[in-house]
């Protein structure tokens, strides 16, 4: 078989660990994404393997006429049209629990760079402001309440820091783990709810048309004043225009973020030409998050640690054996 592995460059693929594949099956590797641009280039292939970079709606498919699998190297599969890839008799698969403790560590690094100003700190050290505690006073995690939207395992692995924080943790989810809830202490509420009595709201929802802009100006109204909101996620959860204003009036008094509501055109070059005027008020709103004084921003790297990094391989390699036998 034909299989290529896209976005090599955006997440490595242990080239050890293919090498038993690798011995019975044609391999290539691919620095770039796989999009509908370049897909036609790839006609031979019947086994993909992707990253979140990739883009394969149905004009990707359809124009890879021996494509058997696509082995997501992600939990997400919004850059995937599934539906139109399962009609055509094509096996879609991705990496769940990869991040469960990757991605909850790495929320409450971002946590702590908001309640203990430590990007601030960093800076006024390196410009030689030095000790000027009042500039660095803090919050202690101790006694707070975080609303955690979404209790898949990355979300309970939230919850299961948070408590050992000696936090107070309201969450929501469509699906209610009320076991998971009764041992770890915590209580489901409905999302206005759990926003409207928050302190922080941690999002670790997937992305999908329902979910698209839970965080919107409206539930931001029902928010406490200089309530912190750190998003994981995915950038699409929460509208970037309401965002900003609300963090431009401190409604919001801060915010992490690892994802942007349309990163991909900030990744492009910020964004074509050909965008709508919607589209170019999102991005706007995005750059503007990207220099707010009261923002921290990483490069959707919440994901990324070494031993992630090889679960995904692992994982997408495991797919791709399972899918061949």
């Amino acid at each position: 078989m034909n299989i290529v592995f896209f976005d090599v460059a955006s997440i490595g693929v242990d080239r050890v660990l293919v090498a038993d594949l690798a011995a019975t099956h044609a391999i290539e590797y691919v620095d770039g994404p796989l999009t509908p641009e370049n897909a036609a280039q790839y006609a031979h292939a019947h086994v993909v393997s992707v990253f979140v970079s990739s883009r394969v709606p149905k004009e990707a498919i359809d124009v890879l006429p021996n494509l058997k699998l696509i082995a997501a190297r992600s939990t997400g599969l919004d850059h995937i049209d599934s539906a139109h890839a399962q009609s055509k008799g094509i096996t879609v698969t991705n990496v769940a629990g990869y991040g469960e403790h990757t991605v909850a560590e790495f929320t409450f690094a971002m946590l702590f760079a908001l309640t203990r100003k430590i990007p601030v700190a960093h800076d006024a050290m390196r410009s030689g402001r030095n000790f000027n505690l009042p500039e660095f006073v803090g919050s202690d995690l101790y006694g707070k309440t975080i609303a955690v939207i979404g209790t898949g395992r990355i979300g309970k692995r939230v919850i299961e820091i948070a408590r050992a924080f000696g936090m107070t943790v309201v969450a929501y989810d469509v699906f209610k783990d009320e076991a998971h809830a009764a041992a770890h202490s915590y209580t489901y509420a409905e999302l206005d709810e759990a926003v409207s009595v928050a302190d922080i709201v941690s999002l670790h929802a997937p992305y999908l048309p329902q979910t698209h802009h839970m965080i919107n100006a409206e539930r931001i109204a029902r928010m406490k004043d200089g309530v912190l909101l750190v998003n994981t996620a995915r950038g699409e959860l929460v509208d970037a225009i309401a965002l900003k204003a609300a963090l431009d009036s401190g409604k919001i008094g801060a915010a992490a973020l690892d994802v942007l509501e349309d990163e991909k055109k900030l990744r492009a070059a910020h964004g074509a030409a050909d965008m709508s005027e919607q589209q170019r008020a999102v991005l706007e709103a995005d750059l503007a998050l990207l220099a707010h004084p009261r923002v921290v921003v990483t490069p959707h790297i919440a994901f990324c640690s070494e031993q992630a990094i090889e679960t995904i391989t692992r994982s997408a390699i495991n797919s791709i054996t399972a899918a061949i036998s």
